[in-house]
């Protein structure tokens, strides 16, 4: 709960380290809710440096 308070409210980017997958379900789910467009890309991507570089460039919400 502590974290999800962090998250939701932070301004900084935060750097979630999730193991169990319980907190990326969460974070897909919660938004998508928001209409927020979310990227989920795996580290072994071959379009991986491609896509980081658009995240980063247009603002995108991306889950690795």
């Amino acid at each position: 709960m502590e974290n999800a308070i962090y998250i939701m409210n932070s301004i900084k980017t935060p750097l979630i380290i999730d193991p169990a997958t319980n907190a990326t379900n969460w974070l897909k789910s919660n938004l998508s809710k928001s209409n927020e467009k979310i990227e989920i890309l795996n580290h072994t991507d071959k379009k991986f440096n491609t896509t980081l570089e658009l995240a980063i460039r247009f603002g995108k919400v991306l889950v690795i």
